[in-house]
């Protein structure tokens, strides 16, 4: 289980990656020997940047509206609308009836009034891009809720919030409160702050060249 949030989490899931080692530091594969066994958070992070080309991704619930419709259907591969017109009987007009316009939905095959659409709730795709270990640690308590491999690329997707969060909230809902998520919010800032001075050395004004 992970050190900043206690579940398998986006650290745990990079954790062995590239590689494993030993107490003592000497590579090993996985099962060989006597545990426990140690990934280098590095050299994983480049291997998972490889695989995912530097991306991931989040399932977000949006609501549908005539003005961001567009969008939906360019983020939600399951999503499309048709624009309806009618005539409706209207004496003030020369014509004796007005044209009306409007819209209706399609969600994986099921079609839907925009109500009826909002109410089920539609998922869109973000994209999450990263390019130094950085990038990522902010993301390492949240769960991976799916991935998919093509041969060594994959495709990877995580929780909306960190398991931290997500914990905390379903504990308030349920009237018990622990401060102990405090306790990873502090360890990742920690972690934050050690690999910055572990491979971004400030007080030298050098950037290492392998961060790229």
């Amino acid at each position: 289980m992970s050190r900043f949030s206690g579940k398998a989490d986006l650290f745990d899931y990079m954790n062995g990656l590239a590689c494993w080692h030993d107490k003592d530091g000497n590579k090993v594969n996985y099962g060989e020997g006597n545990g426990p066994y140690y990934g280098d958070e590095y050299q994983d992070f480049l291997e998972f940047k490889r695989r995912t080309n530097g991306v991931i991704h989040q399932h977000r619930k949006i609501k549908v509206s005539e003005y961001n419709q567009d969008y939906v259907k360019e983020h939600c591969k399951g999503f499309d609308y048709t624009l309806h017109t009618k005539e409706t009987k209207d004496a003030r007009t020369t014509k004796g009836y007005r044209e009306e316009s409007y819209y209706t939905y399609f969600y994986y095959g099921k079609e839907y009034t925009l109500k009826e659409l909002n109410k089920k709730g539609v998922y869109i795709t973000i994209d999450i891009h990263f390019d130094t270990i950085l990038d990522l640690i902010p993301y390492y308590p949240y769960i991976v809720s799916m991935s998919c491999s093509n041969g060594d690329k994959q495709i990877v997707y995580i929780s909306n919030q960190s398991f931290v969060d997500d914990e905390l909230e379903e504990h308030l809902e349920n009237g018990w409160y622990s401060d102990y998520w405090q306790h990873y919010k502090k360890d990742l800032q920690e972690h934050y702050i050690d690999i910055v001075l572990k491979y971004f050395n400030p007080k030298e004004k050098e950037y290492k060249q392998n961060l790229m």
